[in-house]
């Protein structure tokens, strides 16, 4: 099983901080709902970057309740 902080592990790759990075997207976008697809496009270049630690970080959303998911959608709760 996936700890949410890894021993070693730089601190602005871990799920709560990149759950942070996707919804400052959102809000930059003005949008509620995003496709993960542009979120994936979006970061790609990014250092940190990996499917696993997208899929971490909305893994961290939905548990916190600040997100739901209608496949492709992100969907912000307000």
């Amino acid at each position: 099983m996936s700890n949410l902080f890894e021993l070693g592990e730089d601190l602005s790759a871990t799920p709560p901080y990149v759950a942070f990075k996707i919804l400052k997207l959102m809000d930059d976008r003005n949008t509620l709902r995003m496709s993960i697809f542009d979120v994936a496009v979006h970061f790609r270049d990014e250092r940190w970057f990996s499917p696993n630690r997208i899929y971490m970080a909305l893994t961290f959303m939905y548990a916190i309740g600040i997100a739901d998911f209608s496949p492709p959608y992100i969907e912000k709760n307000v």
